[in-house]
């Protein structure tokens, strides 16, 4: 099968000018229009690249160990691959892996796909990787060969070719767990230019210093260092909450006590200036996940951080997004 690059002339679907793409080298014909076929369009489902939108590309794309371009998520399905199984009842007995669930993390040199699956994953069935433009299969392996305790798969991206992937993991019987995504080249997506208002907070704190940000990423300077002794003072002061850590090979949990409080987050290793990734809830899921109050998310992470620096990073710093805690070095 002949393969051809192409460089988009204008934005498409989920696809920016300039970004670069490898597709078939067969013309389809819709709508009156001709076009190149797309695996996916940024929804899971493919699509028609139009000509217009378009130009060959006669360069291609470099051939390297890694790629930096970042990975795009645009599907998560489960599904019965044998017309016997009952997929309702395998629904409900060995669950479902949902699209908030899946994480596409991104260093600088370092790139993973992380999700968990339903259960205890032991007795599962394969997992494999397909490259969609040419259909062919990457890998394949027992889930077993790729869990990291018992339910965490961790699937490095880096090595990964610019292009259409899907990943799946299946059971016994056929229930089938599904991960379209897209790679793309360095720079793509661009992110769209935004400038905070001013007055939001962005803290960086370890054992050494104690810096303060406002939302553009300016350091306030003024009595850094006697907020850094006040609050430092102030967040161990109540010797009712603590944190305690678990490991299972290159994972494990942190539990988070206070009272009847309990709070357990997934971590994992991480790669680069990244020592530990811990998985939290995202602020619009925290409530439900962690029978807390949303006022309380900021300074229980804050809390746990500091706690993971203390005891086990010692020298390292922190970085909180939505959905990660990230102990950097």
């Amino acid at each position: 099968m002949a393969i051809i690059t192409v460089k988009i002339t204008k934005e498409i679907f989920i696809f920016q000018e300039g970004n670069i793409l490898e597709l078939q080298d067969h013309l389809l014909e819709e709508n009156g229009m001709s076009g190149y076929y797309l695996p996916d369009i940024g929804d899971g489902i493919s699509g028609m690249l139009p000509l217009e939108n378009a130009e060959i590309f006669e360069a291609g794309i470099e051939e390297a160990e890694v790629h930096f371009g970042k990975c795009i998520l645009t599907l998560v399905s489960n599904y019965s691959s044998e017309p016997t199984l009952d997929a309702a009842n395998a629904e409900k007995e060995i669950g479902v892996v949902l699209q908030r669930q899946v994480q596409m993390i991104h260093y600088p040199d370092c790139q993973q796909l992380v999700f968990h699956m339903p259960k205890f994953a032991w007795d599962a069935g394969d997992i494999w990787l397909e490259e969609r433009v040419i259909g062919r299969e990457i890998f394949r392996s027992k889930v077993s060969e790729r869990l990291s305790g018992s339910t965490m798969i961790v699937l490095d991206t880096l090595p990964l070719r610019p292009g259409f992937y899907t990943l799946m993991a299946d059971w016994p019987g056929g229930w089938t767990h599904q991960l379209k995504f897209i790679k793309m080249i360095p720079g793509f997506p661009k992110d769209k230019e935004y400038v905070h208002p001013p007055g939001n907070l962005i803290v960086v704190q370890n054992d050494q210093e104690y810096k303060v940000y406002d939302s553009n990423k300016v350091e306030i300077i003024e009595e850094v260092d006697q907020n850094r002794k006040t609050v430092l003072k102030d967040l161990f002061k109540d010797l009712t909450r603590r944190v305690e850590y678990h490991q299972d090979g290159r994972g494990g949990t942190i539990d988070y006590l206070d009272g009847d409080i309990k709070i357990t987050l997934d971590w994992e290793f991480a790669g680069g200036r990244g020592v530990v990734i811990i998985f939290v809830p995202e602020p619009k899921y925290w409530e439900m996940q962690t029978k807390t109050p949303i006022e309380q998310r900021i300074p229980i992470l804050h809390f746990i951080a500091a706690a993971v620096i203390r005891d086990q990073a010692p020298n390292c710093s922190f970085e909180l997004t939505d959905g990660f805690l990230t102990i950097l070095r």
